[in-house]
């Protein structure tokens, strides 16, 4: 097991005690947050019903949860650019006046990672998907853009500002994988080295999950 497995596993099972995870990651504040409010539901479960004591048990989840999150964003952070948060190219506000507020939300955050030469063809927010079927979903949260060449990927932190930026040239892709649900699309990348990234979107933005779609699928036929 990699040193990262093992420090990771030590965080997780330190945070059988609720908040002591987040103090051992120097987060100490989240961690009196988190203990202050497993106390809290715990003196309201004993004081009163066995309604409140499932809140017990949800904040105690709740920060495994957030606790695994924090852990990839450190990761992510160590080997991705940090986002910028100031624009380079200047958003053109007509343009915004005939976008969704999704699509605007997400240009805002996208806009300050481009290159003098890009142009956005699609944009829009997704969550991560489980590349496996073991896998726990991920409160992982990302701004996802595309251009003529490049897909651009924007961590989100649990405040959805913009923490990291991944450029990934549209030539890496080697397959697009899409499935529709009742209410969201999921959409898989294979890459040329076999490594898999994917995400959940809302059928809401379902325009713009189509123009992503077939733009990476146009680089993959092409080549």
């Amino acid at each position: 097991m990699s040193d990262d497995k093992k420090y990771r596993r030590r965080i997780m099972t330190a945070s059988i005690v609720p908040g002591l995870g987040f103090w051992l990651l120097g987060k100490r504040k989240y961690a009196l947050t988190i203990a202050g409010l497993f106390l809290a539901t715990l003196v309201l479960a004993i004081a009163f019903d066995a309604v409140t004591s499932s809140m017990v048990f949800i904040v105690y989840v709740l920060q495994f949860l957030y606790l695994r999150y924090e852990l990839n964003m450190r990761d992510a952070m160590q080997n991705f650019a940090p986002a910028k948060t100031q624009n380079a190219i200047m958003l053109d506000e007509e343009d915004l006046k005939d976008q969704s507020r999704a699509v605007r939300r997400t240009n805002k955050i996208l806009y300050p990672q481009l290159e003098p030469d890009d142009k956005l063809v699609a944009s829009l927010i997704g969550q991560k998907m489980k590349m496996k079927f073991m896998e726990r979903q991920s409160l992982e949260q990302f701004a996802i853009g595309v251009t003529d060449t490049t897909l651009i990927i924007v961590g989100l932190d649990i405040m959805g500002k913009a923490a990291y930026v991944n450029r990934v040239p549209l030539e890496d892709i080697a397959n697009v994988e899409v499935s529709r649900r009742l209410l969201l699309i999921n959409v898989k990348l294979t890459m040329q080295d076999e490594s898999q990234i994917g995400w959940r979107f809302s059928r809401i933005v379902s325009a713009e999950v189509d123009k992503l779609i077939a733009k990476c699928r146009r680089v993959v036929l092409i080549d």
